[in-house]
């Protein structure tokens, strides 16, 4: 944490905050967030009487709510409107590109990465990453205050060491369920037809493929192709897939099963522990899926979890969600 150079005086008690982007999924989010604790909130978006330039002018706080794959631009457009005593936060799901934009900027900024969506109902446990850039102990120890009363878990890292782990964390669990849903499509598998053959651990991995083809397309091409250190991940991920195609398609027995326990070593006690909570998981998703098809059956409705459309095609209300997280 370092201090910008400005002609800083005081940091005001009760901050006004700005959310540009305010009408977005996100954005009302911490809209919500912030007037839930009798915070003073304006908001910009496309169609709202305020433009972007004027909350800037109005707020102490300014929190830049925008897609992915639009961030780095807007945030440099915005940086010479941005004033010296103002703090300018973000929320995007990667830091070292909004840090870079920012650079050189009159305001304080901070990187925040919610790992968490706009369906979450409360804040209480949820994982909030900070990820400071040049700002002054009276608006840091300000911002870390709104957060810790939120009992928000909080971890403060680099933006890059953030990035970094993002490629586990989201980059390449998402491709890889990117490519099952291609996989699927490739080999002409029905969703709902696939079901009447479903274990558990099947029905969870296709809601997942499915929550995620429900989403915004440019944000998971962004979290992937924006990420500095995609590169290093794609490598390891290329090379670790073909070795174990490889030892599949030959019938390399004891190369997979070699691979299978070096890696189990690596987790440790931790696979144990992902058994039973996957199994309780496991139980309860089923229970749920049980429940909504006796439910939909009774009302003679398909039993599968998806809305068949006079055309035969398979639906599901999950696009109206405009913002995914891990």
């Amino acid at each position: 944490m370092t201090e910008n150079p400005s002609d800083f005086k005081s940091w005001p008690k009760h901050p006004r905050i700005g959310i540009i982007g305010g009408m977005g999924a996100m954005g009302k989010l911490f809209y919500r967030f912030f007037t839930e604790r009798d915070t003073s909130v304006v908001v910009s978006d496309v169609g709202t009487p305020l433009s972007n330039h004027d909350l800037i002018d109005q707020s102490d706080v300014v929190l830049v709510s925008v897609p992915l794959h639009r961030a780095s631009h807007i945030l440099q457009e915005l940086a010479p409107r941005f004033r010296s005593g103002q703090l300018v936060l973000d929320i995007c799901s990667l830091k070292v590109p909004p840090l870079k934009a920012m650079e050189g900027c009159a305001a304080w900024y901070v990187g925040l990465h919610p790992m968490y969506g706009p369906y979450v109902a409360d804040f209480v446990g949820q994982t909030m990453i900070v990820c400071p850039g040049h700002v002054a102990p009276e608006p840091w120890n300000w911002l870390m205050g709104v957060l810790e009363k939120a009992s928000l878990k909080i971890h403060v890292c680099s933006a890059h060491e953030h990035d970094r782990m993002m490629t586990v964390i989201q980059l390449i669990p998402h491709m890889t369920t990117v490519v099952l849903g291609h996989c699927l499509r490739e080999m002409g598998i029905d969703a709902a037809e696939s079901l009447r053959f479903t274990s558990p651990i099947y029905r969870l991995e296709l809601d997942l493929i499915g929550r995620l083809f429900a989403q915004d397309p440019e944000l998971y091409a962004a979290i992937a192709m924006e990420n500095p250190y995609k590169s290093e991940a794609l490598q390891v991920l290329r090379r670790v897939f073909s070795e174990t195609m490889d030892a599949v398609e030959h019938g390399r027995w004891q190369a997979f099963l070699q691979a299978f326990e070096q890696t189990r070593a690596h987790f440790g006690a931790f696979c144990t522990q992902a058994l039973h909570e996957t199994n309780r998981l496991l139980t309860w998703h089923q229970n749920a899926n049980n429940h909504e098809s006796q439910q939909a059956s009774s009302a003679q409705a398909p039993t599968v979890g998806f809305t068949v459309a006079p055309n035969g095609a398979l639906s599901t209300d999950a696009h109206k969600e405009d913002k995914a997280h891990v």
